[in-house]
């Protein structure tokens, strides 16, 4: 039994922007382009957050040497410097709910926390976030392993601060390499 394929006006007004934003949606192409940053139409409401262009063709001409971020199990590259979404560190420990605090008194919030993540922009090789989920967990797309987790209503980072919208890539599974 087939379905008859809805149509845009048999959607409510309320759901229209949400079905604008589907239509324009990029689809996952075959070539090298997944380090690109996914394009979001300007009607969307993240005029907050800025979409930085990857240029992933001058990685070798610039004069500092460049970070590439590979996935450990099959060293597939998964993001770039340029791709990186800078915050403030937080206060540390003092931030989480006292649940999350591990009671260690010898580390006061005198010490700075080192983030055990890194925060990315939103890219075309992130298949879940293109299949429009809020939250889930990011996957590499040579071996499926899991290298994070992105959340669109944000998260927060190990040292304390909060990232809206987050997409979370753990340091411990990925490899820092400098070209």
């Amino acid at each position: 039994m087939q379905m008859a394929a809805a149509s845009n006006s048999d959607f409510e007004p309320i759901q229209k922007p949400q079905v604008t934003l589907y239509e324009h949606t990029p689809v996952a192409t075959a070539d090298n382009s997944d380090l690109e940053p996914i394009q979001r139409p300007q009607a969307t409401s993240d005029s907050h957050m800025p979409v930085a262009a990857a240029d992933n063709t001058n990685l070798e001409t610039s004069g500092k040497p460049q970070v590439i971020y590979r996935c450990k199990k099959c060293r597939r590259i998964v993001a770039a410097q340029e791709n990186l979404v800078p915050h403030n560190p937080g206060r540390g420990e003092s931030c989480f709910k006292w649940q999350k605090r591990s009671g260690d008194a010898s580390k006061n919030g005198k010490e700075p926390i080192d983030c055990t993540s890194i925060f990315v922009e939103p890219m075309k090789w992130m298949e879940t976030v293109q299949e429009g989920y809020v939250e889930e967990r990011l996957h590499c797309m040579g071996c499926k392993g899991r290298l994070g987790y992105f959340n669109w209503a944000g998260m927060q980072c190990s040292c304390g601060a909060w990232v809206n919208p987050a997409f979370q890539l753990h340091k411990s599974r990925l490899d820092e390499c400098q070209i």
